[in-house]
């Protein structure tokens, strides 16, 4: 049984272990928890430790398990992508280049910073589009509003697969100034279209947007150095293509799903055999 979930529903993961007795392989989509946010330790061990292994999204991840949940029985299987799904894809029609974010609209996300960014940026053509709703949108709006950028972003609510796909393609730059994730799937889907990514250098987010060579990190809840991240890719083409192209060769060549695929079923298998350890090894 693979179990898909956030700590907090730590308790039934383990009733249904005890009730069941069937084995779990936790798909773990969390890391460690940022400054100030309570991190509910015996919640985590509680998870992991009802698991019969952990597949992590990231090493990081992985290695949050060993340390806090005492677990060394996991493997790194990163968030993948479909490579068909991306191929010869149209971009997003719009009148005007545009900066991209693409999640939730809620705190954790950081699109408040993102905003404030935007509206620290000089000499841009460019407009933000949000591409999700939440809880914090009535927020963000106020926010565009109060830095006199209402007219530049545009809220476009939730976007199915197709529309969100010619998103990222279309984009000029996807950020993701997040505050909190594992290793976030708009990061690879981003990469995987040719677009250039920058990000807040959290959690798995570094192992796949790596600084200089695949993307820009900025530190999260930093809205200046957002912007500077930010006009660097948009004033300076040939640095963006060159990220662009080596984040995309990056994802292609290891986080598609034929590469991961086989990973995860061979975790599966190990734990449905008994013998987990064979197919799993300590985070580094």
């Amino acid at each position: 049984m693979s179990v898909h979930c956030a700590r907090r529903y730590a308790p039934y993961a383990a009733a249904l272990h005890r009730l069941t007795g069937v084995p779990q392989v936790l798909s773990l989509q969390e890391g460690a928890m940022p400054a100030g946010v309570p991190e509910h330790p015996v919640l985590f061990r509680m998870l992991v430790r009802a698991a019969a292994a952990v597949a992590a999204c990231s090493a990081e991840a992985a290695a949050y398990a060993a340390r806090v949940g005492g677990v060394h029985r996991s493997i790194v299987v990163p968030n993948g992508y479909d490579p068909t799904e991306f191929a010869n894809h149209a971009r997003f029609a719009h009148p005007r280049p545009y900066v991209l974010g693409v999640g939730r609209l809620a705190p954790e996300k950081g699109f408040d910073v993102l905003v404030e960014a935007f509206a620290r940026l000089e000499r841009t053509d460019h407009d933000l589009l949000l591409a999700g709703d939440g809880s914090a949108r009535t927020a963000l709006e106020e926010l565009a509003c109060t830095r006199r950028v209402a007219e530049r972003v545009r809220f476009l609510g939730t976007t199915d697969r197709p529309t969100t796909v010619a998103l990222l393609r279309g984009a000029t730059v996807v950020a993701c100034p997040f505050r909190v994730e594992g290793l976030p799937l708009v990061c690879v889907e981003a990469l995987a279209t040719g677009s250039p990514v920058v990000a807040s250098g959290i959690n798995g987010i570094p192992e796949i947007v790596r600084d200089g060579e695949t993307g820009l990190l900025v530190p999260p809840d930093d809205p200046a150095a957002l912007a500077a991240a930010l006009a660097r890719v948009l004033h300076d083409p040939a640095d963006a293509l060159r990220l662009a192209a080596r984040g995309q060769a990056l994802v292609e060549h290891e986080y598609s799903w034929p590469m991961i695929v086989p990973r995860y079923l061979a975790l599966c298998r190990a734990v449905a055999a008994g013998d987990p350890s064979s197919h799993t090894r300590p985070p580094a």
